[in-house]
């Protein structure tokens, strides 16, 4: 049985091109800053999302995200850092959210990168 008092939170960043490390420390900072603003009368628990050492042979980034949609069923919300929309990923898993009507709030403003769409 799940407590009540806890959610489950996924943050859904840009990691291609990134280091390992530098990706980690984003997470836990977008996380602890995000979090720290929502609703207090709840714990929140971050999914980990990072899997340096499990990956497949040919370093597929379709199976990553594949590993990141079964993650991101397990949340009861959805962090979006500021440049989701540069990831074909975040993109992905915003959709997804949209579609099975997970929470989601923004680091940023939701149109951060809307100008480099038109």
């Amino acid at each position: 049985m799940s407590d009540k008092n806890v959610r489950k939170v996924f943050v859904s960043l840009p990691m291609r091109g990134f280091e390992y490390e530098a990706v980690k420390n984003r997470q836990l900072d977008i996380f602890e800053n995000i979090t720290s603003k929502l609703n207090p009368q709840f714990k929140y628990e971050l999914i980990d999302t990072l899997h340096e050492n499990l990956c497949p042979p040919d370093d597929n980034p379709l199976w990553y995200l594949g590993l990141s949609i079964q993650q991101l069923g397990e949340a009861d919300v959805v962090i979006f850092s500021k440049d989701w929309r540069i990831a074909n990923g975040c993109r992905a898993e915003h959709l997804i959210c949209d579609m099975y009507g997970i929470e989601y709030v923004y680091e940023g403003t939701e149109d951060f990168y809307a100008e480099d769409e038109q």
